[in-house]
C-alpha cells in the first residue's frame, strides 16, 4: 500500500451493519484500506479508513459502490457519511 495515504473516519449507517462490517473489514485494494472500529448505535458502524482520495465526495461514492456491488447490497437502505 502507497504511503502518502490520508486516515478518514466513515460512518455507515444501515440495519445490516454485521454484514457491511463483514464486507468491508480488512478490506485492503483500489487505494483502500478499512478497518472496523465499533459500533456508535445499533444502526451506525464507524470505520477507520486509509485512501488515496483527498475528495470525500468520491470517497464515499467508492464505499457506496462497494456495498451497493455485494449480493446483499442491491436491496439495502444505507447511507455513508466521510468525516
Amino acid at each position: 500500500m502507497a504511503e502518502n495515504l490520508i486516515e478518514r473516519k466513515v460512518i455507515v449507517s444501515t440495519s445490516m451493519g454485521k454484514k457491511v462490517v463483514e464486507l468491508l473489514d480488512g478490506y485492503e485494494e483500489d487505494g483502500l484500506k478499512i478497518r472496523y472500529l465499533k459500533n456508535t448505535t445499533p444502526l451506525n458502524a464507524v470505520f477507520q479508513v486509509f485512501t488515496n482520495e483527498d475528495d470525500k465526495e468520491k470517497l464515499s461514492r467508492k464505499i457506496k459502490d462497494m456495498i451497493k456491488s455485494s449480493s446483499f447490497g442491491a436491496a439495502l437502505y444505507f447511507t455513508v457519511n466521510v468525516e
